[in-house]
């Protein structure tokens, strides 16, 4: 019976160490659409001049529209390198507590006979 217990304490370990990696990351994954599909979408969403008024075209809208692409652009890989550096984190501590875990097994078993 003593020998059981010892046996499940590691295993019981392993499993919630492993749901916590899973629960984790699949938690911190985010839909994302592709290039294409939103690109197409927006083509639609935007109104399409009448035949009788052209368009007339607007250096400076053209200019600032760069400008907040690249703000947005800059945000978003602000972003993340922040998850990265989060991501990093929880690496270096799940490496920490599996090195740990292994110790555990690796070490003699002292019985109490």
């Amino acid at each position: 019976m003593l020998s059981y217990l010892t046996n499940f304490k590691p295993v019981v370990i392993f499993v919630f160490s492993v749901t916590a990696l899973f629960c984790s990351s699949a938690i911190g994954q985010t839909v994302t659409i592709p290039a294409e599909i939103s690109q197409k979408t927006v083509a639609k969403a935007e109104p399409q001049p009448s035949p009788e008024k052209k368009a007339t075209p607007q250096p400076d809208t053209a200019s600032d529209d760069v400008k907040t692409e690249l703000e947005a652009v800059k945000a978003e890989n602000a972003a993340v390198r922040e998850m990265l550096k989060k991501m990093e984190e929880q690496q270096k501590v799940l490496l920490d507590q599996m090195d740990r875990l292994q110790k555990r097994l690796d070490a003699p078993a002292t019985s109490d006979a």
